[in-house]
């Protein structure tokens, strides 16, 4: 969580005229005093700035950047033309994200934590500028940025301190990230996310980020989308979250090119300096694409069903000029980034568990338990099943006692087959365990198995007394009240819990009645299960007592309400003895005795004493 920062002003220093004259027209230089005032609960401010001097500090001769989104929970805003930016946002913890094609000042890689300027508070995430804000007080974010310079990184140094850092004019840059699937048609079709998995129909979709790096708005950004064989591509949609740049108005995309497989695209309008243009491509993926190997994949490059975005113009001075480009760097320090990709897997089909989990339950030494588990084609196309096998660390506790259903024919769309498995527990305590089906063409369908040695329940046999006071102890007596994989617990009523050691022959535990028990039963719970006694007696001192009426004549009747009044052996007025009988555990009735005076009302039970906080007024005859 962001700890908000009030921005002071700071001594201003001359530096050389550098950029300022090529971006003078585009960039406006912004307020830099901020106040305790400005921080409000449910608001999150800041300004985007150009960090020319790369220290971390916005100082007052440095331009606020313009255009630039970012966005938290809700709707995105944009810069204004003094860079300052503001979001109202939920009062808990939000994500805030700057959407830019420039780089976060005193950062060398791809990832980096925030600062150490002070006005650096968001940090750097595989190249995305992100931070924090606590919305319930509300915070000031302020980040500096560099355009992209010559050369690759560390960040150059200018050749008198103080001047600003080299930078590109012209440069352009591309990034396609995969959008993790969220449903079945987008290639959520493994266990495992990162395989990018797809079946024959899916939609897979990708977003795409055109960046301006440098310092001179770029018109007419255009280039070449490259898909695999057998591939549609739909409208591109511009991105709503984090938002698009408000000068671009649209991402023309041709038809693709039988030949090359590449269909052209055109950006519309002007990207700002430091802007970026935001869009979703989704495509199909078609019949006849060809079949991924196995195993599959979990990380990029996919081939050879992957998605290429490449821009071609502007030339930028990093820029790639062979054909086709090497693949991206996903970094917007380093040449050669105006091409970038990401891609999926085809399967044949899908195998899937059913159940996804066995449990076997308790099974008696030597007695081993069978059962069957069954295996889906959940894909549009035919399968077989080429074998099993079982691995985890109880594998060697189970083994298959039939296959052949699964084996003899191929397994068909939506078709089930069975499996046959047994299951003989080694030893004590959980073994788990998991049967693989392998298939060609197709993920490995994974079904986890569960199971333990019957062990006998706990039993109850006496209490040792069989009644007791909070904080005073007691023995269980019983049976198998041992736990090899477990830890064995006794549960007083009213009462959370307690772990406990029983005796190595597990037939007694000792233990210290809790102090918030209440009469009733006991529960002790071992590796066998749980098993409750009858009632234990929790011997309790009257406690909470309350008088009514407070006023009377010798002979009258009083009600003593409270509670543990059950057992009491007296009750006494000012200390002299009374007629009493307990009505409830809650309850006594009670005579005001001939020989009372005014004072306080006690009661009395083997356990302890209470009195009645308010005094007992004996009235005089009339």
């Amino acid at each position: 969580m962001m700890t908000p920062r009030i921005t002071t002003i700071r001594a201003r220093r001359a530096i050389g005229i550098g950029l300022v004259g090529v971006i003078a027209a585009t960039f406006v230089a912004s307020p830099l005093v901020s106040s305790a005032a400005d921080i409000t609960p449910g608001q999150v401010t800041g300004h985007v700035f150009y960090d020319r001097n790369n220290n971390g500090l916005f100082d007052v001769d440095e331009p606020g950047i313009p255009g630039v989104v970012v966005n938290g929970t809700g709707p995105a805003t944009v810069t204004d033309a003094s860079g300052a930016w503001s979001l109202a946002v939920p009062l808990k913890a939000v994500p805030v994200r700057v959407s830019t094609g420039w780089y976060r000042s005193q950062c060398d890689g791809l990832n980096c934590p925030a600062g150490p300027g002070t006005d650096n508070d968001f940090s750097v995430v595989n190249e995305f500028i992100v931070s924090t804000a606590d919305g319930a007080t509300g915070a000031t974010l302020d980040v500096g940025l560099l355009p992209d310079w010559p050369g690759t990184w560390p960040i150059p140094t200018p050749a008198i301190p103080g001047d600003p850092i080299p930078a590109n004019a012209v440069d352009v840059a591309t990034r396609l990230s995969w959008v993790w699937p969220g449903n079945a048609g987008n290639c959520y079709r493994t266990a495992q996310p990162k395989n990018h998995g797809c079946l024959v129909g899916d939609t897979p979709m990708g977003a795409l980020q055109i960046s301006n790096e440098g310092t001179e708005p770029l018109t007419g950004i255009s280039g070449f989308i490259e898909v695999p064989a057998n591939f549609t591509i739909f409208p591109a949609v511009t991105s709503t979250s984090p938002g698009n740049s408000p000068d671009i108005t649209g991402l023309n995309i041709g038809a693709i090119d039988p030949l090359t497989n590449r269909a052209p695209f055109d950006l519309v309008g002007t990207l700002a300096p430091a802007a970026a243009a935001q869009y979703t491509l989704t495509g199909r993926i078609e019949p006849g694409t060809p079949l991924s190997p196995t195993p599959l994949r979990t990380s990029n490059p996919y081939p050879p069903n992957e998605m290429t975005v490449t821009i071609t113009n502007p030339v930028d001075p990093d820029g790639c000029l062979a054909d086709p480009c090497p693949r991206g760097t996903h970094d917007k320090q380093l040449p050669n980034d105006n091409t970038d990709f990401h891609g999926w897997q085809v399967v044949a089909a899908l195998l899937v568990g059913k159940p996804a989990a066995a449990d076997f339950g308790a099974v008696q030494a030597g007695a081993p338990a069978t059962k069957s588990v069954g295996v889906r084609n959940a894909g549009p196309l035919s399968t077989a099943i080429s074998g099993a096998e079982f691995t985890g660390p109880a594998a060697a506790d189970y083994s298959l006692t039939d296959l052949t259903a699964c084996q003899i024919a191929e397994l068909g769309p939506g078709a089930t087959c069975t499996v046959g498995l047994s299951f003989t527990p080694s030893t004590i305590g959980k073994r788990d365990a998991s049967l693989v089906i392998h298939g060609p063409n197709t993920p490995d369908a994974t079904i986890k198995l569960s199971g333990r040695l019957y062990v006998p329940p706990p039993k109850i046999s006496a209490f040792t007394p069989t009644g007791a006071r909070p904080g005073m102890p007691v023995d269980i007596m019983g049976t198998n009240f041992v736990s090899a994989y477990t830890q064995t617990t006794v549960r007083f009523a009213g009462a959370e819990p307690i772990v406990v050691a029983p005796t190595p022959d597990g037939t007694r535990i000792s233990i210290f009645v809790p102090a918030d028990a209440r009469q009733g039963p006991v529960t002790v719970t071992a590796d066998g299960g749980s098993v409750s006694s009858a009632k234990f007696v929790v011997r309790r001192a009257p406690a909470d007592l309350v008088s009514t009426p407070e006023t009377g004549l010798a002979g009258d009747t009083v009600v003593i309400q409270g509670n543990n009044l059950k057992g009491t052996t007296s009750v006494l007025f000012n200390g002299v003895k009374a007629g009493f009988r307990v009505a409830s555990p809650n309850r006594i009735v009670a005579f005001v005795p001939t020989a009372a005076t005014t004072g306080f009302i006690t009661v009395v039970n083997p356990w302890g004493t209470a009195t009645t906080p308010v005094a007992f007024t004996v009235d005089l005859p009339v």
